[in-house]
């Protein structure tokens, strides 16, 4: 069964802020479903957790209650209680390489640069697990990127933001019912 990690940061003011697409995507999801997270939060769990079924098949959905750059300690703790295969866990974060509403998923890699999956990855010991990037444009110049990435979108780029997270919603459903493959062919294409 798949189960689908959205990073990003857990505090309200990082909510709508482009370093929190991953977490955003999970929110679109939970829409579809008409479900949310219990208003409970389990002491000691770093992570909450959802069986979703949107029609082409039952997944988990998690969103982690740790800050997007120690992200692996919540992820190993969720795949060792819920017995995950590697290659069916999803992390769905921003990458400020891509364009503004580019999707990249891919069956496995390097972190690239991104310090959510780079704490993932020191963790399990391992790259060879889904991730779908979400494109929100590399920062201007002379502007610190940590400083940008948890900033909000600005008003121009809201609409697009919006159609890439539903966008990405679409692309779970599709890795859920058809795979990895399937998915990146249909997804994979430059703004």
């Amino acid at each position: 069964m798949w189960t689908v990690v959205g990073l990003g940061n857990p505090k309200r003011r990082y909510f709508q802020t482009r370093h929190n697409v991953g977490r955003m995507v999970v929110d679109e999801l939970l829409r579809r479903a008409k479900r949310r997270f219990p208003p409970t939060i389990i002491a000691g769990k770093p992570y909450q957790v959802l069986r979703l079924d949107l029609g082409g098949g039952e997944f988990l959905i998690a969103r982690l209650r740790s800050y997007m750059n120690v992200s692996g300690p919540a992820v190993a703790q969720l795949i060792s209680r819920k017995p995950v295969e590697i290659e069916e866990l999803l992390v769905v974060v921003d990458d400020i390489n891509l364009p503004l509403g580019t999707l990249r998923l891919r069956p496995s890699g390097s972190d690239g640069g991104h310090k959510g999956l780079r704490s993932i990855i020191e963790v399990l010991e391992r790259e060879d697990f889904p991730r779908l990037r979400l494109g929100i444009d590399p920062p201007s110049a002379g502007v610190d990127a940590s400083d940008y990435v948890l900033s909000p979108f600005a008003s121009g780029e809201r609409e697009g933001a919006v159609e890439m997270i539903t966008l990405a919603g679409d692309c779970v459903e599709v890795v859920v019912e058809q795979g990895v493959e399937t998915a990146m062919q249909r997804f994979n294409k430059r703004k």
